[in-house]
């Protein structure tokens, strides 16, 4: 992975206190959306995400924090890049190692965790998105198909905050 691994090179160079990690979100009715729409740019796939992250960490070779307090990140990781590197490493090699299926509850748990956690609760858009797979007052996604999961992780991303 290129960028990732000239990413790693700059802060081995310069050596900051802390790194942290941004995924980007491209929000609706906003020009990078036209761009995609257009054909213009393409967005990467959340597994190719954290697959950079995984390769970023494992390029760092000085200490540094390494915070990832977004909700746009689909995995979060927070330590230091040298003590706490195979525990950052391992918690993204769970996700890679994940189904396609089990990568998409995956990142709908994930998703919901965070909206959760900026609001405090979920919106009437998004419980209406998920209600039919809620049971005994859990989500059980075992019926859900991917269009579904998909659309329903696409809505909850664009309405979090980065």
């Amino acid at each position: 992975d290129e960028n990732a691994g000239r990413t790693a090179d700059v802060i081995n160079r310069t050596r900051p206190d802390f790194v942290r990690l941004r995924t980007l979100q491209i929000f609706q009715a906003t020009p990078l959306e036209e761009a995609v729409q257009n054909g213009d740019f393409i967005d990467v796939e959340e597994e190719d995400v954290v697959r950079e992250i995984r390769n970023l960490i494992a390029g760092i070779t000085v200490s540094t924090r390494i915070i990832s307090d977004s909700a746009t990140n689909l995995v979060d990781v927070n330590g230091n890049a040298l003590s706490d590197r195979d525990a950052m490493l391992e918690k993204l090699d769970a996700y890679l190692a994940l189904g396609p299926r089990e990568k998409l509850l995956f990142g709908l748990r994930s998703r919901l965790s965070a909206f959760i956690g900026q609001y405090g609760e979920l919106s009437p858009e998004i419980f209406a998105a998920i209600r039919l797979w809620i049971r005994d007052g859990k989500l059980d996604c075992s019926g859900a198909d991917v269009a579904g999961l998909r659309q329903t992780i696409r809505l909850i991303r664009n309405r979090l905050m980065p």
